[in-house]
């Protein structure tokens, strides 16, 4: 059930955006969606109990990134060449034209001392492929990588309640009321532990994040190997020699 419903979740927005007359608007408002809700990632989130009023639940994320993913898909594949039509730009840019706002804030793994305000002041279009592109990671940051790191810190506190019982049983007996509460405890936490596994471990979930994430790192490894002086190429080719021979192209 459950997969059907993403499916035909992800149908009606392929409809949508198929359609010019509302693509811009269904893309600003997963922009919005996503832009709005990103404080539900940080780690303050997690124990701020004004959260779930603050921002939206975590199967409304879970199911806008299989939305996107399903987006993605065409162009989710290891060197595909439609991936030669993603624009690094988009992470950094700060114009108007642009339906997910602010990636310029985010902390970058390498700084690039050399950006250019023309680069961030850029006023191109950006395409449907770059947009859905950083939606996708951004979404799946949202819901799927949060959702582990629940999962993590639950098992840890699993972890720690079960020897508190263990002990606690050993010296008052299993009848003893904090030995009872605390075996309540555990029985809540390991149904919540069982739940997020079992979302985070559905088979169509796994398939459509992994092409994502393949398809990402070898558009990267492009990046990276692409010569300085040459912007762009008709095909991804392979990297046939690690370390890279060459200083890696400045979009990266």
């Amino acid at each position: 059930p459950m997969r059907a419903y993403q499916q035909n979740l992800s149908s009606l927005f392929l409809a949508f955006v198929k359609n010019a007359d509302v693509r811009n608007d269904i893309l600003k408002w997963i922009g919005d969606c996503l832009v709005e809700n990103r404080g539900k990632n940080k780690e303050w989130s997690s124990h701020n109990p004004l959260t779930a009023y603050l921002f939206v639940s975590d199967g409304f994320l879970l199911n806008l990134n299989f939305v996107l993913l399903n987006l993605a898909r065409p162009f989710a594949e290891p060197y595909s060449p439609k991936l030669l039509k993603i624009n690094p730009i988009y992470a950094i840019t700060q114009n108007d034209n642009i339906h997910l706002r602010d990636l310029h804030k985010d902390t970058p793994m390498i700084v690039r001392n050399d950006e250019s305000i023309n680069e961030k002041n850029d006023q191109t279009a950006f395409n449907f492929i770059t947009e859905i592109f950083f939606m996708s990671h951004l979404s799946y940051t949202s819901s799927v990588y949060r959702l582990h790191r629940m999962l993590l810190k639950i098992n840890e506190e699993l972890s720690q309640v079960q020897q508190a019982y263990q002990e606690a049983s050993k010296l008052n007996g299993p009848n003893d009321e904090n030995v009872q509460r605390l075996e309540q405890a555990m029985e809540k936490g390991l149904t919540a532990f069982l739940n997020i596994k079992t979302v985070l471990n559905e088979p169509c979930l796994l398939e459509l994040s992994n092409a994502l994430l393949t398809a990402s790192c070898s558009w990267l490894v492009y990046l990276a190997s692409l010569p300085e002086e040459v912007d762009s190429e008709e095909t991804m080719k392979m990297i046939r020699q690690l370390p890279l021979a060459t200083k890696p192209n400045r979009q990266l």
